[in-house]
């Protein structure tokens, strides 16, 4: 391979040419060299991360116990006391116990925090696994290690304010990187109903940044829906099932439909039910454009026959409309929002994939991938 110096550019004031030379340059320094090490990257000592790993997981034990202990405390519930007495209480397990932070309110602060130091050590725990097993894979994973070892993990966020991405950092086993709060927490506090942000392609923003978004909004109080191409459906209803259906608890809905399919009263009400299920159990729903589309035109459809369908439709049009739209009157002033991942350029042009917060009249939150 050729030195990236000696690859012939020109000078000129071509704003993106020179940008992929700066760009090239800094690819250069952090290339590793013949002992598989980066440049000014920090190392991994393997022997000193066992030992850590083992440690780890004797705290962990230990911080089990201790939750243990303060559930079944003298009056924090006499529910699990009397299981406890009766032999009939299941066994204390991480999976068990890390889903009390999720939208339990009741959750006395000092059991919040020991279930928070709990799911920390699992936390560095797995972060320790990931490093040996990079330092394992050779000098092709160099770059990826020293990536894992300098980023520490919730340096942007508090999982006491935020314990759902703590508990999907769990569960895909990532360290969730301070880019990717930045672009989440800018998409969810957007000031306006429209915005722009950016973010290069294998930064992560279908397999980490959606769910992140998903498990925040999807909170019961409002409807989440995120939109994918037909060719993506399969693959992203899949990857965010598996990342948010674990701890989180989140089951991912879907409503297929088409123009020329025969929709009733009985019909209607079992998707109304379905979408009032689907808000309060904190579900998300996935869909692909013509499914979204086709539903608001047969709703209207439905509408305009003074039936006891049309008023099924109409009744269902309202509820969607209340669960979906900004709703400007009332306590909540929901802002409807798109994510778009998408990638342009060829391979000489790769220009930074844009995800813009916009005002599309659809859902609350619709989060649209291409």
């Amino acid at each position: 391979h050729r030195d990236l110096h000696s690859f012939p550019t020109r000078r000129s004031s071509d704003l993106l040419r020179r940008s992929w030379d700066q760009h090239a340059s800094r690819s250069r320094v952090r290339r590793p060299d013949n002992n598989g090490s980066a440049a000014g990257q920090p190392e991994l000592d393997i022997s000193k991360a066992k030992e850590t790993k083992q440690e780890l997981q004797v705290l962990s034990r230990r911080q089990l116990d201790k939750v243990q202990a303060a559930m079944l405390a003298k009056g924090a519930e006499p529910e699990l006391n009397s299981l406890h007495c009766a032999g009939l209480l299941c066994r204390f397990t991480p999976t068990t116990v890390l889903p009390l932070l999720i939208h339990n309110p009741n959750l006395p602060d000092s059991l919040t925090l020991e279930i928070l130091g709990l799911a920390r050590r699992l936390a560095l725990e797995q972060k320790v696994r990931r490093c040996l097993r990079l330092a394992e894979g050779g000098p092709s994973l160099q770059l990826a290690l020293s990536r894992e070892l300098t980023a520490s993990g919730c340096e942007n966020w508090s999982p006491r304010d935020r314990p759902e991405w703590l508990l999907l950092q769990l569960e895909m086993d990532i360290t969730i990187r301070p880019v990717q709060v930045d672009v989440a927490e800018g998409m969810a506090k957007s000031s306006g109903p429209n915005s722009l942000l950016q973010l290069n392609m294998g930064e992560g923003k279908t397999s980490v940044i959606i769910p992140m978004l998903a498990s925040r909004l999807a909170d019961g109080s409002q409807l989440c829906r995120v939109t994918v191409l037909k060719s993506l459906y399969n693959t992203n209803k899949k990857m965010l099932a598996f990342s948010i259906g674990g701890l989180l608890n989140q089951r991912v809905y879907s409503f297929p439909c088409r123009r020329d399919m025969n929709l009733n009263e009985t019909s209607a009400h079992i998707i109304q039910n379905l979408y009032e299920e689907c808000l309060r159990k904190r579900g998300v729903v996935m869909t692909v454009p013509k499914h979204r589309l086709s539903f608001q035109l047969k709703a209207y459809e439905m509408c305009r026959v003074v039936t006891a369908t049309g008023s099924a439709a109409q009744c269902l049009t309202n509820t969607v409309t209340r669960l979906c739209r900004p709703d400007t009157g009332g306590p909540r002033h929901w802002r409807p929002a798109t994510l778009a991942a998408r990638d342009t350029g060829g391979p000489w042009q790769r220009r930074p994939a844009t995800m813009a917060a916009h005002d599309m009249g659809g859902p609350n939150f619709a989060i649209v991938v291409y």
